[in-house]
């Protein structure tokens, strides 16, 4: 019976731990898709077409610094991480926006060959195990210049 009362005692004690445990990572993401249209913002994923190798551009600032910049996979999509000291130098949601810097015209000759695509970010936390992001997504990709 002490046994059990012990097994229990330390069970209890490992939860306990675990679940006021600070965690020690966190990180900056930012994901999303780029489409081949001059607004993003009622895609059809399954008839809009993809915008494969589209250079996407991390902006912050008034002087529109290029903090990175990624290309989107085969299936439009784009992933950023970031060091967490970029936060400090700006409040991301409100200083940083995504331009998409390929011209539109190299997924689709109709449209514009100057034209691009922006977007400002929307910000939600995820958890991955034990460590915490600060998520970032496109909040409306639109016709820019």
């Amino acid at each position: 019976m002490a046994f059990k009362e012990i097994f229990v005692a330390i069970i209890c004690l490992l939860v306990s731990a675990r679940a006021v445990s600070p965690t020690l990572v966190r990180g900056i993401r930012i994901l999303g898709h780029v489409f081949c249209t001059v607004d993003n913002f009622a895609v059809d994923p399954l008839h809009t077409p993809i915008f494969p190798n589209a250079t996407v551009v991390l902006q912050c600032g008034n002087e529109n610094t290029t903090i990175v910049s990624t290309r989107t996979n085969n299936a439009e999509a784009f992933h950023i991480l970031l060091d967490p000291s970029i936060s400090v130098a700006y409040s991301i949601e409100s200083d940083c926006r995504l331009v998409v810097t390929t011209p539109l015209a190299n997924c689709n000759a109709a449209l514009s060959p100057t034209q691009t695509l922006s977007s400002e970010l929307l910000f939600f936390l995820t958890l991955i195990g034990d460590v915490v992001f600060d998520t970032y997504v496109p909040r409306r990709f639109m016709l820019k210049g």
